[in-house]
Parts: structure tokens; sequence; C-alpha cells
């Protein structure tokens, strides 16, 4: 055989190899059609550096995403290892907050891997503008996921658990919409994108937590003027959402200064706090005075923080038990 053929002969026995690894390490247990249940809640705030993911196991099994990091195969490695720790082999539900990379960077390779049933996006008029964010959009339409658009009128009900988007303003012509104004940009830049972030309440098991992507204090403190003036009572139940010392709070953008107001942090007083961020932070994040004003209000909170501990990972049970562990990834 000539050195030609021999080359040509191995790299098609690689690429075959590739292919199939490739394969099976998605494909593995898809047809699965439930996700076993401990009847408790689980919530990761998994390591991927300096991005988001948290990844939520309900009680009844069922799985919600919160972003899903950048595009970097460790990151991809920390998800898979969090998804099979939940014996999760799909995603009921996906949150993409705002389309900058090192939040939705990995979601072509996820929604590849993991079928998604139902996915919260921003209403963003040219996805295109966004490459991984619309490549994504692209492969969960072609799969038929079930994609809805991200407002302060989206809730997910369960029996032990309910999940509501406090923010942004919907395009339903009652009020002005912060789409309006960000589809009105003819090239949106990173302040206005980063506002496209929901900011989510949970309440499960006792326990309430506060998910705010990279939203700034703008989108802050609507929220709680919102809260403040009972508009949230009126949409999802009165009493339904309470912000008053809420048991957990994701600091919003890692910890920048813009993010986490006085405001904000003086209504919400969190027992605990978790900052997403990386060891190699070109950013400066958490900001030294985020971490000032989240002590200030509350001297005795607990802050978590990824590029420290690596994974963080609360477990709860009934009559507001929990308890926090964390595991380093790499």
């Amino acid at each position: 055989m000539s050195y030609l053929r021999k080359t040509t002969a191995i790299l098609l026995i690689v690429l075959c190899l590739f292919t199939s690894f490739s394969f099976s390490s998605c494909k593995e247990g898809q047809n699965q059609e439930t996700t076993v249940s401990d009847g408790k809640l689980h919530v990761t705030f998994v390591d991927v550096g300096n991005g988001d993911c948290i990844t939520i196991k309900l009680p009844d099994g069922k799985i919600l995403m919160i972003d899903c990091g950048e595009n970097l195969s460790f990151n991809q490695k920390a998800i898979s290892d969090t998804l099979k720790g939940y014996s999760a082999t799909f995603i009921d539900y996906l949150v993409l907050t705002h389309p900058d990379n090192d939040h939705v960077g990995n979601a072509p390779w996820l929604v590849g891997c993991y079928p998604i049933k139902n996915a919260y996006i921003p209403n963003i008029l040219d996805k295109r503008l966004y490459t991984q964010f619309n490549t994504a959009y692209n492969v969960m339409k072609e799969n038929k996921t079930n994609v809805i658009y991200s407002d302060c009128y989206k809730r997910i009900d369960g029996g032990d658990y309910f999940i509501a988007f406090l923010s942004p303003l919907a395009t339903d012509g009652k009020s002005h919409s912060y789409y309006s104004e960000f589809n009105g940009f003819y090239q949106p830049n990173s302040k206005q994108i980063n506002d496209l972030s929901p900011i989510i309440y949970l309440q499960c098991m006792g326990i309430r937590m506060v998910f705010t992507g990279d939203a700034s204090s703008i989108q802050e403190k609507l929220v709680i003027q919102n809260y403040l003036t009972g508009f949230y009572d009126q949409v999802f139940g009165k009493g339904k959402i309470n912000l008053v010392g809420v048991d957990f709070l994701k600091l919003g953008h890692h910890g920048d200064d813009q993010s986490s107001s006085q405001e904000f942090l003086q209504i919400l007083l969190p027992k605990n706090a978790v900052v997403s961020c990386g060891t190699a932070n070109p950013y400066g994040h958490p900001a030294s005075s985020t971490l000032d004003r989240l002590v200030g209000v509350n001297p005795t909170v607990n802050l978590y923080r990824t590029d420290l501990s690596g994974n963080v990972c609360v477990t709860a049970s009934k009559n507001n038990n929990y308890n926090v562990t964390t595991s380093q990834t790499y």
C-alpha cells in the first residue's frame, strides 16, 4: 500500500472513530422520557469560568437550565457531568438570558446533544447579529422545541414549585417595552444586550431564589417598582412573589458594579449570594463596591464564588431545609 493510501486509510479510521464518539456522547440515553426524581430541589451554579450556567433539578424531576456558558470543552464537560449527576438526558426548560457568548456560546452544542422541550429566549428581531444564539435558535426550531419569548408575564408552575419571570416588560401594547427600544437600535451595545436578561424568581421547598443573568440596575429598579406597586400581585396572584429576605441571589453580571444596586439589595436582603466568575478574569469581577453593598445590607451573608470554590450546589428538602456544598470541576 502506498504512503498516500496508508495516510488516507488512517485518516478515515480516525474520522469514523471521532464521529462515533461524538454521536454516542451526545445521544446516549436520549430515548428516556422521564428523569428520576428524589423529591428534592437541586440547584447547581456550574463553574463555567467567566460565564453563567445554572442547572436545576426540580422536585418532580424536571430540568431547568439558565444559560450554558462559553463554547469551551471544559465547560461542556462540567455541564455534561452535572446533567449526568441529575440522571438527565434532556432539558425541560432552557432559558437563554441574552446573546452574549459567555451565556449562550455552548447553546449550539447543548441543543445538539440534549433534546430541549421548552426554550425561553429574548425577543430579538434580528437574531443573525449573534451567531451562536442564532444557530441554537435555528436548531431548536428544526427540532420543534417550543420557543417562548421571555417577559414579565411568563411563569412555570409545578406542584412543589413556582417560577416567575419578573422582567423585561412585555411587548403587549400596555406599557413601554424594553424589547421595542432594543430592536430599534441599529447595533445594540453591550449594556443594552445585558438588559435583555430576565430576572427570575424561584420558590420551592420553602426557599426563594432570584436569578439575574447580566441585568443591570436599570432592570433591577423596574422589578422593585413593579413589586412595590403590586404589579406582580395582579399578574401572578396576590402574595405569590415575595422578594423580601430571599434565601439565594445570583449577583447580576458576575458581580459587576453596575448590577446588584443598593435599592435592589435592600429589598432582597439575601441570606446567600452566588457570583459566577472565572479565575482568569480581566473584568475585575466581582467588583469590591458590589461586595461592599452586599455586606452592607446583610453583614452575615454567605458569599459563594465559582472562581474560588468551583460548582456551588444547593440541595433543599421540605420546610426551608437546605445545604450548600462546593466541588472543583477542573
